[in-house]
């Protein structure tokens, strides 16, 4: 808090005056900047329990040699320091909604190209790209249906009459990666040597060691098990953090035998995962990596696991999506690593999220043909934002 002080202080001796409008996204950006110290028994607990969100207490203890009791109290305070965050989340791919990755790019640099997806019933995120060759990356989740999937044929159509580049990705495997090795609990704070990653990333490349290092995207199938109203409803609350049977109980009136039944059988089908996430621990840049090459998507994909933390998606094609969280100076880092390859690949920084947002639509599941129906009033309320959307420009904080 000392240092947002004195920086609004300079600020104010340089004459830099800020209206309110400014020092709300002064205080939102700096924030992320703030950086809760760990020692080595947390880095190593966090560690576990990304790894294994259902570990028992006990099996942590063992593995970190301390009492059950610690790690309870360990647990409780990272979350109380808002490093450690649950999750309680539905796998899409399970329950037939697909994820797709969407790139926008248009020479004029001031259209604000998130409001062509800001009304689509599928938009879940959504980055300025600030580098690349791209200007917009988003992330769609959209139920598997012939009508859904040929409304992203017409926003590509929409999109290049309007004179906007744009590309969609299906994704057909992924998976989730952290590395601590790079965090010093002394300082405390990152140091990731670069120039070691870059020369890593060559060697990857050049002697095929793709293969050797277990690769963590994995395809997922659509469950077998038979869904109906009530296992939409639950999986709608799960996506809001409700998981609890008292919780669900009360939000749905219903017997609590009953939903502990249906949570019990959701959970065991693995329709309902519980997930941490480490946050506040100074991964204040994003880098989105992509590569249609073979052997360059697969090294950059085995190398990434290096990374703090990182995803990991390909297409049916074996096209690579990566995205990447690093500290201070890291995106410049990744990009220079990966322009040592001898493959042009695209790479780019993301800022903020420009929406973000996870759902279920559980009203649109038909539970006669286990399958997802298509909502043709959102569909065409979106394709009627589009011409809305070419009157927008990009918003640009304003200093007073």
């Amino acid at each position: 808090m000392d240092e947002i002080v004195r920086e609004i202080r300079d600020m104010d001796r340089c004459e830099i005056f800020m209206g309110r409008e400014d020092y709300v996204i002064f205080l939102k950006t700096r924030l992320r900047r703030f950086v809760v110290p760990l020692n080595s028994t947390e880095l190593k607990l966090l560690d576990h329990l990304l790894d294994s969100p259902e570990a028992a207490y006990r099996d942590i203890s063992e593995e970190l040699e301390i009492s059950p009791q610690w790690v309870s109290k360990k647990i409780k305070d990272l979350r109380l320091r808002r490093v450690l965050h649950r999750h309680d989340l539905v796998p899409f791919p399970k329950v037939g909604i697909q994820n797709y990755h969407v790139l926008l790019g248009c020479e004029d640099k001031s259209r604000n190209l998130v409001s062509y997806l800001t009304s689509s019933p599928f938009l879940c995120k959504a980055h300025n790209m600030m580098a690349g060759s791209w200007d917009l990356h988003a992330e769609l989740c959209v139920p598997d249906n012939r009508m859904n999937t040929l409304a992203l044929e017409r926003f590509v159509v929409e999109m290049e009459e309007r004179g906007i580049h744009a590309e969609v990705l299906e994704i057909d495997s992924m998976g989730a990666s952290h590395c601590y090795d790079h965090y010093s609990p002394s300082e405390p704070g990152w140091n990731v040597p670069w120039e070691v990653m870059r020369v890593q990333l060559r060697r990857i490349y050049n002697d095929e060691l793709a293969d050797v290092i277990p690769k963590i995207n994995e395809r997922t199938s659509k469950t077998n098990l038979y869904l109906d109203e009530l296992d939409m409803r639950i999986f709608n609350l799960a996506q809001k953090g409700i998981t609890s049977i008292s919780r669900v109980r009360d939000r749905l009136r219903m017997a609590q035998d009953t939903v502990a039944t249906r949570l019990k059988r959701l959970k065991e089908g693995g329709l309902i995962e519980t997930r941490y996430s480490a946050q506040n621990i100074g991964l204040v840049e994003k880098v989105l990596m992509i590569s249609d090459d073979k052997r360059a998507a697969d090294s950059i994909s085995a190398w990434a696991q290096r990374l703090p933390q990182a995803s990991i998606a390909f297409t049916r094609e074996g096209v690579l999506c990566c995205q990447a969280w690093l500290p201070v100076g890291g995106g410049y880092g990744a990009m220079w690593s990966v322009e040592i390859l001898p493959v042009r690949i695209t790479a780019g920084l993301l800022s903020l999220p420009a929406v973000f947002n996870y759902w279920i639509p559980h009203r649109l599941w038909d539970v006669d043909n286990q399958s997802w129906r298509h909502s043709s009033e959102a569909l065409e309320e979106w394709f009627q934002s589009l011409d809305e959307a070419d009157r927008e420009v990009r918003p640009q904080a304003t200093w007073a």
